[in-house]
């Protein structure tokens, strides 16, 4: 149950199995569970503030972010059943404290890829995501949740306060830097 703690608002790792049949992909892929034709990097490179950087906590959602503009406003990815990934999941990276990393690198991204339109800010961030942190601050501080309720709590907390972070950290007229070669961006 810890990698799928919070499935609305956070995937701890990358599934993507929509059965046996070859078919148009209901959901756009999203993490490692992808593949693109090499032409397509004639067009499009990854955003380079977002994904790896050396640090460990660094921005993450750099694929959703390059399927995002891969993609358009399309939705014609192919689900191939038979394709296999291979990914190494860390004992550590499913641990209470892994988990709210993740969750925490995850809020940092959303906030690159989806930059805040102008409106009511609060040092620097949306005013509506103060409110968010703050009550999903408390909701990790009452007592009668089970193990899983708890760590859903922090993980939906500490994804916010990523974006929180994120949006302070930019200049509210900021837009995204380093997006693929010019003119694809």
């Amino acid at each position: 149950w810890r990698t799928d703690v919070d499935p609305d608002r956070f995937d701890a790792f990358a599934r993507y199995d929509w059965g046996e049949e070859e078919r148009l992909s209901p959901t756009r892929p999203y993490g490692g569970c992808f593949a693109v034709r090499t032409e397509v990097f004639d067009r499009f490179d990854f955003d380079t503030t977002i994904g790896p950087d050396g640090t460990r906590e660094y921005a993450k959602g750099s694929e959703t972010e390059f399927l995002d503009r891969v993609l358009g406003d399309e939705d014609d990815a192919v689900y191939v059943p038979g394709a296999r990934v291979h990914h190494i999941v860390r004992p550590d990276q499913v641990e209470d404290a892994g988990l709210i990393a993740r969750a925490r690198s995850l809020g940092r991204g959303h906030a690159r890829r989806y930059p805040e339109p102008d409106g009511a800010r609060v040092f620097g961030a949306p005013r509506w995501l103060w409110r968010r942190v703050i009550l999903e601050g408390l909701a990790c501080v009452k007592p009668w949740r089970t193990p899983r309720q708890k760590i859903r709590a922090r993980v939906r907390f500490a994804s916010s306060a990523g974006t929180l972070f994120e949006y302070r950290k930019a200049s509210p007229k900021e837009s995204r830097r380093g997006v693929g070669r010019p003119g694809t961006g």
